[in-house]
């Protein structure tokens, strides 16, 4: 009989291991922009903006964030509803770790944009880790609680809560996010399992991050490293591992 997991009562600051979740928060800065199609650039050519934007697009590329922020403003003040220039322009300054400079375009890139816009999620990434990184915390968790009733409780916004609920130590808060995130999971979405196994680890508890493991598996075994990380713990991943397994308790 398999023992539920219980999260501990330390609030010690934790730092995360370098796993699914601190992926997925780093993944915004590391993209490239430019994505636009060849024949979408073209057109932006008539709007006096992105003559800018796209030159800035070249100059982030070439890594001189600094010029490809001041272009990013340009375009940004040419055109105050185009949310890429303002999300670049931000990141351009999160490179050069010029956190409170960058904090300005990512807000106002939060405010213009759309509930499913493609710069959405890498917004409000960039936006957390502004607020982290000057070390306004209260001013964190108010935003990221704002976040998941904006967004209508989505999963990735919960485990952006319990990401930096456990990097500034609240661990309780972390309890509840990472148990919203699972209620709130769509079928076969095993993130919300392996973000809390990668905290499991994180706080040295390996029994209870094998378990949420094996549910993660069980839900979709095919997700990221999941497999791996279960031979690594001596799961031995044949028929029976398909098998469903007691759903792990994020509150104890």
């Amino acid at each position: 009989m398999h023992q539920s997991p219980t999260l501990g009562t330390n609030r010690t600051r934790t730092t995360l291991r370098v796993g699914a979740l601190t992926l997925l928060m780093a993944a915004a800065l590391t993209l490239v922009p430019g994505c636009e199609s060849a024949k979408q650039k073209v057109a932006n050519t008539f709007d006096g903006y992105a003559v800018y934007r796209n030159r800035a697009y070249d100059l982030y590329r070439a890594g001189k964030f600094d010029q490809a922020a001041v272009q990013f403003k340009e375009a940004a003040a040419r055109n105050g509803a185009d949310v890429a220039s303002h999300y670049w322009w931000g990141t351009s300054l999160m490179n050069l770790a010029r956190y409170d400079d960058a904090q300005l375009p990512l807000e106002q890139a939060y405010a213009i944009t759309d509930a499913d816009g493609a710069y959405t999620a890498r917004i409000l990434d960039r936006l957390a880790e502004v607020y982290f990184q000057q070390q306004r915390y209260e001013k964190l968790h108010a935003f990221l609680d704002e976040v998941t009733q904006r967004y209508h409780q989505q999963t990735r916004d919960f485990l952006r809560q319990a990401y930096y609920q456990v990097k500034t130590g609240d661990l309780d808060g972390a309890k509840l996010a990472f148990t919203k995130a699972a209620n709130f999971a769509e079928p076969g979405d095993a993130s919300p399992y392996v973000a809390l196994a990668d905290f499991y680890e994180s706080v040295r508890q390996p029994d209870n991050a094998k378990l949420v493991l094996r549910y993660a598996y069980h839900i979709n075994p095919e997700y990221k490293d999941v497999p791996g990380r279960l031979r690594g713990y001596g799961v031995v991943l044949g028929p029976a591992a398909g098998l469903e397994p007691p759903q792990p308790l994020v509150l104890p």
